[in-house]
């Protein structure tokens, strides 16, 4: 079970916000819902703003100049596509139930196996992207149904009176650095964003026009095209029927879990673990945000990608070190990966280790060790290597700080962990093996060593899996089930 060190949580909630007082900050959160209701339903983006900071910007540069050109070429392409959609482009046939999905590749696999499922139903049901073209071209294979890029049916109208519409809101927007204390960079992007959420509103007038919607289903309503989407249905066309429904793909966990649902109606979980997270924060009068309902209905992804892959055959022990975003925490998985790579060292007789660093990224950390010779290119799993299921499963021990392929996914995937430096992160796991030091840490893997101590740990990994992540059924067909209550 997923343990919130609330005493860590509220630190940093306090640090983020600079207050000492959690009552200073209620106060403001009231201050919030004050504004206007489509600054309130934005709030996961704005509090995704507060949470994760921005360096204020550098001295003028060569690249400031190059990258001032290109973005001012982004925005001429932009308006030509919009003149071109204003004259050749038909409108979106809308059904009463949408799905809003992300760019992240990954995300779709949650949302391909659903979409199928309710085809083969007679669900009728509307697919909406708002992400990169070489995302879309890679997923809409997988779907049976058409996908609708919802960037390429704005049109120059849309432009204009969105634009409109954010200059007589944008007093009521500025309210919010009365509020809360963003830099000049932070106002930019908060500001951008209005732009476009107006914007988007122009074409939903459009599109939906008397259409009446019975839901919204997305990971989290946390960009302006989807927070607009959902301001127009519940405010606008004031329908008090429809849902905006979550469905959180990896559960619930961090910072994140005290905010980034609250403008949700709903919320579909992984896991029994994820109401037990909430509870842990409503002892502690830690939900300073609205918090929606939830229902648990397991992991679509989950089910789908670990039918693809089987575990290897080794003599040897199999660790996977999966890299966390090196930012979080004051650099702390760094830290932890300098560590372990000493230690690991001198077990390279016994075990076989892998790194798993972020997709499409190459942590700096990393770079520097192949450079250093401290390890080599057959110990870092392809950057490219989208799913860290398939890693994950040729493993037998995981070891990492805070990301939830760490503290959820290899759980979900019956593997036993070790995680570095537990009681200084927000998220950690009662049953996971626990390191601060190298002296611990190699503790632990000569522990490992023996197999009736392995077994042992992946016996009581099996046995959480079936106590907190097991769920009744088919997480497709317990979605189609919760679907088919609420809307039949």
């Amino acid at each position: 079970m997923v343990k919130v060190n609330t005493g860590v949580l509220e630190t940093r909630i306090h640090d983020t916000f600079n207050l000492k007082s959690h009552k200073i900050i209620k106060k403001k959160i009231l201050k919030l819902y004050s504004l206007d209701k489509f600054i309130v339903i934005c709030s996961p983006f704005i509090f995704d703003k507060i949470f994760i900071k921005r360096k204020q910007s550098g001295k003028f540069s060569k690249g400031t100049v190059i990258i001032f050109i290109k973005e001012s070429l982004k925005i001429i392409k932009f308006i030509y596509k919009c003149i071109l959609n204003q004259i050749f482009v038909n409108q979106i046939k809308i059904e009463d139930k949408i799905f809003f999905f992300s760019n992240r590749f990954t995300d779709q696999h949650n949302i391909f196996p659903i979409s199928n499922y309710l085809l083969e139903k007679n669900v009728r049901h509307t697919l909406l992207f708002n992400g990169q073209q070489n995302v879309l071209h890679k997923i809409k294979k997988k779907f049976k149904k058409k996908i609708f890029q919802i960037q390429n049916y704005l049109n120059i109208s849309d432009l204009f009176y969105g634009y409109i519409n954010f200059l007589k809101k944008k007093h009521e927007i500025k309210k919010l650095f009365y509020i809360f204390n963003f830099n000049k960079d932070e106002k930019k992007i908060i500001f951008n964003f209005f732009r476009f959420f107006f914007i988007y509103q122009e074409i939903y007038k459009r599109i939906i026009k008397t259409k009446e919607i019975k839901f919204v289903l997305s990971d989290k309503f946390n960009s302006p095209a989807i927070c607009s989407l959902i301001d127009y249905l519940k405010f606008k066309k004031i329908n008090k029927k429809f849902l905006a429904i979550s469905y959180a793909y990896i559960g619930l966990g961090g910072e994140s879990a005290t905010y980034i649902y609250s403008n949700s109606d709903h919320i579909l979980t992984t896991s029994k673990d994820d109401n037990e997270v909430l509870n842990q924060l409503r002892k502690k009068k830690l939900l300073f945000l609205t918090t929606p309902t939830q229902t648990a209905v397991g992991s679509v992804r989950n089910e789908t990608i670990k039918k693809k892959y089987f575990k290897k055959k080794s003599k040897k022990i199999n660790i996977l070190y999966i890299k966390s975003n090196s930012h979080h925490y004051n650099n702390i998985d760094d830290k932890a990966l300098k560590i372990f790579i000493r230690v690991i060292r001198k077990f390279k007789s016994n075990i076989n280790f892998k790194i798993k660093d972020r997709y499409n990224l190459k942590s700096q950390i990393i770079e520097q060790m192949l450079s250093n010779g401290l390890i080599k290119k057959k110990n870092i799993v392809n950057n490219k290597e989208a799913f860290v299921e398939k890693s994950i499963i040729n493993s037998d021990i995981c070891v990492g700080t805070c990301t939830s392929a760490l503290t959820v996914q290899c759980f979900w995937l019956k593997r036993p962990i070790i995680q570095m430096f537990k009681n200084k992160l927000v998220d950690s796991f009662k049953n996971s093996m626990s390191a601060n030091t190298e002296k611990e840490l190699e503790f632990i893997l000569n522990k490992l060593l023996n197999k009736k101590f392995l077994k042992m740990k992946k016996d009581n990994a099996n046995k959480i899996y079936k106590d907190l992540y097991l769920i009744k059924q088919n997480p497709i067909h317990n979605i189609f089930k919760y679907i088919k209550n609420i809307t039949y």
